[in-house]
């Protein structure tokens, strides 16, 4: 438990004779300019109090000095019993029990009383301080009661500070953050903003200020705050751009708040858990047998009888996701009209399942050319090639051969197909 006393012993003088010698606790200014000057203060006194603190500072300077220097015992006598109901609610505050709004009401009555301008100033100042206590108490603020009390006290501490003429700019102080921290692994629209409770966030000399830390360097954010209340604020983390949010990332340690030199609170960045390496795999498939007639191309009569000359090819055609396989085949009669079917088709063979890429195929990607001449009604045979196991070819038939008798069937080796895993790893 602390007491706030304004007045020490000897700051209150006894009445000197009039036109006794009393120099003047601001040589360069008399006494009625110093009222003149925290009259108007006190009827300009500007939104967050400091204007009126300065007048504070003035009329309780003037006060103390000497009661013979054109000042009555009754402004001493004021002071007196002002310093008293202050000292008074900051015993009050100290009780555990203690209701903020309470105390502030019972100082606010017990100086309502007080004749003088003296008066008038700091009854200005209390309203002031009674107006952030209860804004600080309502439904969104997320501080105790006994952090509010404790601010209140402070705020009377900083008051009598300026009184005796030692200049206290209002301190910003925080109580709750939310989220703690931010958690990378959620969603970034689950941790789009941080919402910041505490007291005196309107502070302007030195202002709040707001760094991102990245690999050990502090980039100032401060654009990406805004200010609700003098005791609310948020931060934004949403947006794809730094223009638009702070761009919180794997690079990030955490989010400071300064408010000068002087660190308020710092918000943790709770980054991902690092990643296993990809793993990578290999998956034999047989492909079994892919059979393909080309069309007839219109040139002669569609029949080959029994000169032919055959070519056949196949290829493989790997994709990150899928593998397809070329078939050609081209069939010519090598005299006469010279009747043809010739064309290509594109089969799928495979298909990587999820989560996995295909990084490629062991072995050759395009087969040995099958190259001959048929002469007779028989299927032709052929071993394997590489990618094929087997070939069965026929060209010549008992009907039309052109687009509805030759054709190609091709048996395939298994396929050796090498992937990696993609999902959750690096």
């Amino acid at each position: 438990m602390f007491t706030m006393n304004l007045f020490r012993t000897g700051h209150l003088r006894r009445r000197e004779p009039v036109g006794s010698p009393c120099p003047s606790p601001h040589p360069h200014r008399s006494v009625a300019a110093s009222r003149g000057r925290g009259g108007a203060l006190h009827r300009r006194r500007s939104s967050n109090g400091r204007v009126a603190r300065r007048g504070v500072a003035v009329l309780l300077g003037v006060a103390l000095a000497s009661s013979g220097c054109g000042i009555t015992t009754t402004a001493s006598n004021a002071a007196t019993q002002l310093t008293a109901a202050i000292n008074d609610a900051a015993i009050r505050l100290q009780a555990q029990t203690a209701n903020v709004t309470t105390v502030l009401d019972k100082l606010e009555a017990d100086i309502a009383g007080i004749d003088g301008e003296l008066a008038s100033v700091i009854r200005n100042e209390l309203t002031d301080l009674t107006t952030r206590a209860v804004a600080a108490v309502g439904e969104e603020f997320r501080c105790n009661v006994d952090f509010v009390g404790q601010r209140v006290s402070d705020g009377l501490q900083e008051l009598l500070d300026r009184v005796q003429g030692r200049e206290t700019p209002l301190r910003p102080t925080f109580c709750d953050v939310t989220p703690k921290s931010i958690d990378l692994t959620l969603e970034p629209e689950r941790r789009n903003t941080v919402s910041i409770s505490g007291f005196n966030f309107d502070t302007e000399s030195p202002k709040v200020r707001v760094f991102q830390m990245i690999e050990g360097n502090a980039l100032e954010v401060t654009q990406h705050m805004s200010r609700q209340t003098h005791y609310h604020m948020m931060l934004d983390l949403g947006g794809s751009s730094p223009a638009e949010g702070i761009q919180v990332n794997e690079k990030t340690t955490s989010i400071i708040v300064r408010w000068g030199d002087n660190e308020i609170t710092q918000i943790p960045v709770i980054q991902r858990p690092p990643l296993p390496s990809c793993v990578r795999s290999e998956f034999t498939h047989a492909p079994g047998t892919f059979t393909y007639m080309p069309p007839f191309t219109g040139r002669g009569d569609r029949e080959f009888f029994g000169k032919v000359d055959v070519t056949v090819q196949v290829s493989l055609e790997v994709y990150q996701d899928h593998v397809d396989t070329r078939v050609r085949m081209h069939a010519e009669q090598y005299d006469d009209d010279h009747s043809t079917a010739s064309g290509e088709v594109v089969y799928p063979v495979w298909t990587a399942p999820t989560g996995q890429r295909i990084l490629g195929v062991k072995g050759p990607l395009v087969d040995t050319e099958v190259k001959y001449r048929d002469n007779d009604w028989e299927d032709d045979t052929f071993g394997a090639t590489g990618i094929v196991a087997s070939y069965v070819i026929r060209a010549e038939g008992p009907r039309e051969d052109a687009g509805t008798w030759a054709q190609v069937s091709a048996t395939y080796n298994p396929l050796r197909i090498e992937m990696i895993s993609t999902e959750n790893c690096q």
